[in-house]
């Protein structure tokens, strides 16, 4: 969502058609970058990470598109250091829906950093090390974001998400699941005493009990497990409407409690690791730990399950034929002459 907005875009104001091979190029390049720049910077702890490094790696993706040679490439990733965004963590935390247009604004000032270089605009002479060295971020680790570059590929080590919250949810919902299949007992969450979860601190921080919209509820550990259980799923229809005000939901919720676990954090970002203790009113107790949450690519999920995912969000807009062939279309996209026609609903 960093790079392919923008690289759509640019696809489709070319006077002649991309072709699939050069669009996926493009876009393994925009993504690679962005992702080695998120490698390298210590994000100051305020900040959200959304509308940061996503701008130079959409920048850089747009420029590969459009074949700009080492100088012009390197001016242009100047360009759009400079226009990142001072982007406010506390918004997703408080559901701010202010952050749910990061992302797409960087897209758009990556844009306009092309668009600025083609009219003769120039950047600072070390833009990512002097706004993601200084700017953003205490650092930058130059060494850590070049590693393996041309060989190893981040989108290889992508992830992907089933449930429809925020990542860092998503080890204490996968060790719940496993608790819900091993104890016919969760069947009855009105007989739950209390839940105690630990995880990493970016978890923990996911704290709120009460969430006041749909945005702040999916950054809410306590509304996620609370609603899973409710409503024996952690697909989107439980994070919207009359879920979010569900008074057996939120009481709950209310009886759910995070707090940081320190060896957890150590193991950050190859591992995202969470326990989950329930305690029924009779006095039994349940326990599971998970290493990482599923999806990762240490944990991949099966294609059978990302093809499901994909029908479950589409199928909202589109008929299952319409889905099913732009589905289709995606895994082919490298044998189009013109990349447009695969998008073509």
């Amino acid at each position: 969502m960093h790079v392919f907005p923008v690289l759509l875009a640019a696809t489709e104001n070319k006077t002649k058609p991309v072709s699939g091979k050069d669009f996926l190029t493009a876009f393994i390049v925009g993504y690679d970058i962005a992702a080695r720049i998120g490698i390298g910077t210590s994000l100051n702890a305020n900040m959200h990470p959304h509308g940061t490094w996503g701008v130079v790696g959409a920048a850089a993706a747009i420029g590969a598109l459009n074949r700009l040679d080492e100088v012009q490439s390197a001016e242009l990733l100047n360009i759009a250091s400079s226009l990142t965004l001072a982007t406010s963590r506390k918004t997703m935390l408080e559901g701010g829906t202010v952050r749910n247009a990061y992302t797409g604004v960087a897209n758009q000032m990556s844009y306009t950093a092309h668009t600025l270089l083609m009219a003769g605009f120039t950047g600072e002479r070390d833009g990512i090390g002097s706004v993601f060295g200084g700017v953003v971020s205490s650092g930058f680790d130059v060494e850590g974001a070049l590693e393996s570059i041309g060989k190893r590929f981040e989108v290889n080590r992508n992830y992907f998400k089933l449930y429809a919250c925020c990542r860092y949810n998503h080890a204490a919902l996968d060790a719940l699941w496993i608790l819900i299949d091993k104890h016919p007992e969760l069947k009855h969450p009105d007989q739950i005493d209390r839940i105690h979860i630990e995880s990493y601190f970016l978890a923990a921080e996911l704290d709120n009990p009460k969430p006041r919209n749909m945005l702040a509820a999916r950054f809410s550990i306590p509304f996620a497990i609370a609603t899973t259980l409710i409503n024996r799923s952690s697909k989107v229809h439980s994070f919207t409407g009359d879920c979010l005000t569900d008074p057996a939901t939120l009481a709950l919720a209310a009886r759910t409690k995070v707090s940081e676990n320190c060896f957890m954090s150590s193991q950050l970002p190859d591992l995202r690791p969470a326990e989950v203790s329930i305690t029924m009113k009779n006095g039994h107790n349940f326990k599971v730990g998970v290493k990482t949450n599923r999806g990762d690519w240490q944990d991949p999920y099966s294609n059978a399950q990302l093809k499901e995912k994909y029908m479950s969000l589409t199928a909202r807009r589109w008929s299952h034929k319409t889905s099913d062939n732009v589905y289709n279309n995606i895994f082919a996209l490298d044998r189009f002459s013109n990349v447009a026609v695969a998008f073509d609903r």
